[in-house]
């Protein structure tokens, strides 16, 4: 009675070489391929977009998540640190697929880093920050405390950013 329905969340992915000089195409779409493959196998739906630079070296990709619970009920004391934490829950298994992913289609010295857009707010995740609920929790409060948030992002404006160091003879099998 009286509680939001759950919604399905929709993000952005790029993938794109930290260096353009040290790009090699075939790790990012190796990557790419990988993060599809594993992101579709969970039941999330995927996309490919297009941002008009042909023959460019980033990737970009819509990612759909099966639905979600994105706000608590209206009973509840809800707040923007609940929203925060359950927006970081509902996108942390697609950031946990991506690390797998690139850690599957990399091998050193080449390395991925993840960044995490919410809106204007841009910052670095590491594996450990999305492991478990408690760690999610910590990031959300973390976020709300370094930033003044007054409303959570549309899911048009949340984007994991996949930063490729080193692509050149970085990709597995070669």
């Amino acid at each position: 009675m009286g509680t939001q329905p759950p919604a399905r969340l929709m993000c952005n992915i790029e993938i794109a070489p930290e260096n353009e000089h040290d790009a090699d195409v075939a790790v990012i779409h190796e990557v790419g391929r990988e993060l599809i493959s594993a992101l579709r196998q969970d039941g999330y739906a995927v996309a490919s977009v297009y941002k008009g630079k042909p023959g460019g070296i980033s990737m970009f990709y819509l990612v759909a998540s099966g639905v979600v619970p994105l706000e608590s009920s209206p009973g509840e004391a809800t707040d923007i640190g609940e929203g925060m934490r359950l927006l970081l829950q509902a996108v942390s298994p697609i950031v946990r697929i991506f690390w797998m992913a690139g850690k599957k289609a990399l091998q050193a010295p080449a390395s991925l880093r993840i960044g995490l857009v919410l809106g204007d707010i841009e910052l670095a995740l590491a594996p450990l920050d999305v492991e478990d609920e408690e760690r999610i929790a910590r990031l959300a409060q973390t976020i709300l405390l370094h930033y003044s948030v007054q409303q959570l992002p549309s899911s048009q404006r949340i984007t994991l950013n996949g930063k490729i160091a080193q692509s050149r003879s970085g990709r597995r099998g070669l």
